[in-house]
C-alpha cells in the first residue's frame, strides 16, 4: 500500500469538495446524494435522512475555505488494477458559521466500481473537535457533531479513542483469568466471555469494560491470548497474566519456545559459527531452531544453558544475521558479532 499524495490526487478532491458545496448551496439534496458511492447508497438505510439533517444544519452560501487537499492517501495496486482513496480535513466559512469538514472519497477503484464517490461526509463544530473525547465517525455516510460531550458509541482506553460497543454483562477481572487460563485460543475466550466492547487493530488488543472506568486488555498474537493487562483512559497500568509460552528477554517478554537440544549450547558456539556465515538457516542446521521469535522476523533468540540468551538481529527477509549478542533477562550485556558494512 502506497501512502503519499500526488497534485492528481488534490485535483481530484478539491473537484470533490467544490460539487459537495455547490450541491448545499443550491439545496439540491439529490444531487448531493449522486456524489456519494453506489455501495454507500445501498448499503446506508439512514443516507436519506442524514443528507436531511446536513441541509437542515448547514445554512450557505460557502465564502471561504482553507485547508482543502487530501491530507492522506492511500493507494492500493494489483494486477494492474487501483484503488485509490483520498481523505482528508479542513474548514469551511458559510453565513457567518466555521464549519470544520472531514471528507473521505475513493477517486479509483478498479476492483469495484460502485465503491468510487463519497464515503464519509462529516461537519463538526469547535466545541466538538476541541473536546476531549473527539472522534471522527468510522462508519460510512453523513455525519455532524456540535458538543464536546463523549458519544455513546465511543470509548477512550489506553490513550486512544475508539468505537464502542455497550454489552452487557458483570464479568471480573478475575472471571475473564479463569477463562483465559483454561484456553488462551482467542476464539474460544469470546465464546465464553462475549464480544470485546472495543478493539485496537493496529496494536491487537481487545478491551472488555470493567467497573471504575476501567478496562481488561487482552493482546493477541497469532490467535492466541498472550497477556491480560489493566487500563484505565490513559494507559495500560498492570498486567494480570501472562501466557506460558512468554520469557523475559532485555526487559520485554518475548514468545518462547521450548527446544529439546542433543547439546547444549553457550555462546562460544556462535563465536566460531559467525567465523563462518552469517546466514540464519545453516545457523539453525547447525545449534537447532532458535527458542524465540517466531513472530518477529527481525529478532530471534537462543536460550543458553546459564540461562543467558544470544539474540540475532536479522534482515528484513528473515535470511540473513546482521548482529548478534549476549544478553540476559534483563539488558543487552555484549556483543557477539556484527556485519561490516564496509566490505
Amino acid at each position: 500500500m502506497l501512502n503519499f499524495t500526488t497534485s492528481r490526487d488534490n485535483k481530484q478532491y478539491r473537484e470533490m469538495v467544490d460539487k459537495v458545496f455547490v450541491a448545499l448551496d443550491s439545496e439540491n439534496k439529490e444531487e448531493l446524494k449522486k456524489l456519494f458511492a453506489e455501495s454507500v447508497i445501498k448499503t446506508d438505510s439512514d443516507i436519506d435522512s442524514q443528507i436531511n439533517a446536513l441541509f437542515e444544519y448547514y445554512k450557505g452560501p460557502k465564502e471561504s475555505d482553507e485547508g482543502v487537499e487530501a491530507t492522506q492517501t492511500n493507494e492500493d495496486v494489483e494486477h494492474g488494477k487501483r484503488k485509490i482513496e483520498l481523505n482528508g480535513s479542513f474548514s469551511v466559512q458559510a453565513s457567518g458559521v466555521k464549519h470544520n469538514v472531514y471528507l473521505s472519497i475513493q477517486s479509483v477503484n478498479d476492483f469495484d466500481k460502485s465503491e468510487v464517490g463519497i464515503h464519509k461526509l462529516e461537519f463538526d463544530s469547535d466545541e466538538a473537535i476541541n473536546g476531549k473525547y473527539f472522534m471522527h465517525y468510522t462508519q460510512d455516510g453523513v455525519h455532524i457533531q456540535t458538543s464536546s460531550q463523549k458519544r455513546s458509541d465511543v470509548t477512550k482506553v489506553d490513550s486512544w479513542m475508539l468505537d464502542y460497543t455497550f454489552v452487557d454483562r458483570d464479568l471480573t477481572s478475575d472471571d475473564y483469568i479463569a477463562l483465559v487460563k483454561k484456553d488462551n485460543d482467542f476464539e474460544h475466550f469470546t465464546a465464553s466471555a462475549g464480544v470485546a466492547n472495543c478493539s485496537n487493530s493496529t496494536y491487537d488488543r481487545y478491551y472488555y469494560e470493567l467497573e471504575n472506568k476501567l478496562f481488561l486488555v487482552c493482546v493477541v498474537e497469532s490467535g492466541k491470548i498472550e497477556f491480560i493487562k489493566l487500563a484505565n483512559e490513559d494507559e495500560i497500568f498492570s498486567t494480570l497474566w501472562i501466557a506460558a509460552d512468554r520469557i523475559m528477554v532485555e526487559g520485554e517478554y518475548r514468545q518462547y519456545t521450548t527446544i529439546d537440544r542433543r547439546t547444549a549450547l553457550n555462546e562460544e558456539v556462535f563465536k566460531k559459527f559467525f567465523l563462518r556465515s552469517s546466514k540464519l538457516k545453516e545457523l539453525i542446521k547447525e545449534a537447532g531452531l532458535p527458542n524465540g521469535d517466531k513472530n518477529n522476523v527481525f529478532y530471534t533468540y537462543y536460550k543458553l544453558s546459564d540461562n543467558r540468551f544470544v539474540v540475532c538481529e536479522c534482515t528484513a527477509d528473515g535470511k540473513n544475521i546482521v548482529s548478534s549478542y549476549v544478553a540476559d533477562s534483563d539488558h543487552k550485556l555484549f556483543l557477539i558479532w556484527e556485519q561490516d558494512d564496509s566490505k
